[in-house]
């Protein structure tokens, strides 16, 4: 058993793994819509860099598996980013042996791309050693041969993208190759099998990178910085105070106290005009409240005063979702409108942490990182919402607002069966001259949950309009 076990660790074993990854990538995602078969490279590659690895750690597979979650739903920027980050993550967990220490995973996570790519080009470079069976005019001839890796493979993926990018290269290439040789794979594919294959390799050398992963993490605490001082904190607070009290009082009267704007300015004027330069000040105040907190040590009223500011940040960010809210009532939800919902709700949950943080005195760093945790929870339940849809359904169903054909038209497939309804519900075609597109997958590898819904909605749809 252990003889077997060294052997599949062995250089070989891992070149022959790495090979089974680009046949397997090959046959699953090249010449398809990304879809299931996708998410199935990647949990095969997970299994392989587990293999070599030699310690099962459940928790890893637990973050690869929700990482994934949003490739079934369906395949877009988004769920394929987070099923890259699962596993790098999944990576970083083996090396850790578990998430006990979150800082030190989500460290690990963050080298592995740089540290990845680093072991891979030095793999490269030493492909040429470790033969301790050969003579010594072939191991010279095969240091020699070694100083012509890296400028050979590169050389060749650069003349591969210029022949994809160029016709009179690719015409060249072609000349060269015998007229009764095999057909050749395509540069694309070549190029394909290439990125795959630098992408894979570190999977398979967690062994080698596991130190590097696993450094220690150094404290910075926030030191005082020249711009402020002790003087320049206090009257700075003591003048933001007033000044975001005004506007906390104006909007706290126009939006939820009943009292009438001036004439001319509608609520929908009053709501659009400051919903995001609100935003901004809120952003900008949250940067200030950062370099002010190590001037907040030993100082009581300091303390005091930032937490008020901070607090009627947060009030400003509400203030600013209930004009959003207010506009949207009047001229619609549309995709940055949505996007700008989210974000404002981020940046009054990461001020209210701030608040939070300061109350107890911890350090930056731990508001730092539960910022970048809601953001990303943000980004995964995003990635799991059909968008498109819900804009659809929310201005087709709002009376107060006259519906523009053409920006839902526009949307994507996800806007079909709140159309097909409006359809249905008016007798009358909405889409003239374009409208989405909801495609069929070709066959297994190309499914995916959300289509696989949106078609079951639409033969729905189809039956009540029979």
């Amino acid at each position: 058993m252990a003889d077997s076990l060294t052997l599949s660790r062995a250089p070989s074993g891992r070149i022959l793994g790495l090979f089974g990854l680009l046949v397997a990538a090959d046959l699953l995602v090249w010449a398809a819509v990304p879809g299931l078969g996708f998410v199935v490279l990647i949990a095969l590659i997970a299994l392989a860099a587990q293999v070599w690895w030699g310690r099962f750690v459940w928790q890893a597979w637990v973050v690869l598996g929700l990482s994934l979650i949003p490739a079934l739903e369906v395949m877009q920027l988004l769920s394929f980013s987070f099923a890259l980050l699962g596993l790098a993550a999944f990576c970083a967990i083996q090396v850790c042996g578990g998430w006990a220490d979150t800082r030190a995973v989500v460290a690990a996570t963050l080298r592995m791309p740089f540290w990845g790519n680093v072991q891979t080009m030095a793999d490269i470079a030493n492909g040429a050693r470790g033969r301790k069976d050969i003579g010594q005019s072939a191991r010279r001839s095969l240091d020699g041969l070694r100083d012509w890796i890296v400028p050979g493979a590169l050389g060749a993926v650069f003349v591969l993208l210029f022949a994809a990018a160029n016709p009179l290269i690719d015409g060249w290439l072609a000349a060269l190759v015998p007229a009764d040789w095999p057909a050749l794979p395509d540069a694309a594919r070549i190029i394909f099998w290439v990125i795959v294959a630098m992408f894979v390799w570190p999977m398979l050398r967690l062994t080698a990178l596991a130190d590097r992963l696993q450094r220690p993490l150094r404290d910075r605490p926030m030191h005082q910085t020249n711009m402020l001082t002790e003087g320049s904190v206090l009257r700075s607070l003591v003048t933001f105070n007033a000044i975001f009290a005004v506007q906390t009082l104006l909007d706290l009267a126009f939006l939820s106290g009943g009292v009438g704007l001036p004439e001319g300015i509608s609520y929908a004027e009053y709501a659009h005009r400051g919903a995001y330069p609100l935003l901004v000040t809120a952003l900008l105040a949250g940067g200030f409240a950062l370099l002010a907190q190590p001037w907040l040590a030993g100082r009581p009223l300091l303390k005091w005063l930032l937490l008020a500011w901070v607090a009627q940040n947060v009030i400003l960010v509400i203030s600013s979702i209930l004009r959003l809210d207010l506009y949207v009532d009047v001229y619609g939800l549309t995709r940055l409108r949505f996007a700008a919902f989210i974000w404002m709700a981020l940046v009054a949950m990461g001020l209210a942490l701030m608040i939070w943080q300061v109350w107890r005195g911890w350090a930056v760093g731990w508001l730092i990182g539960q910022s970048a945790a809601l953001a990303v929870l943000a980004l995964y339940v995003s990635s799991l919402i059909n968008v498109d849809g819900y804009i659809a359904r929310h201005n087709l169903a709002q009376t107060g607002i006259k519906s523009d054909p053409w920006y839902i038209c526009q949307l994507s497939e996800g806007a079909l069966p709140a159309i097909r309804l409006q359809e249905v519900k008016t007798g009358q075609r909405f889409c003239h001259s374009r409208e989405p597109f909801l495609s069929t997958p070709a066959d297994w590898r190309e499914w995916g949950y959300r289509n696989a819904r949106l078609r079951h909605k639409l033969s729905e749809i189809e039956g009540l309009s029979l």
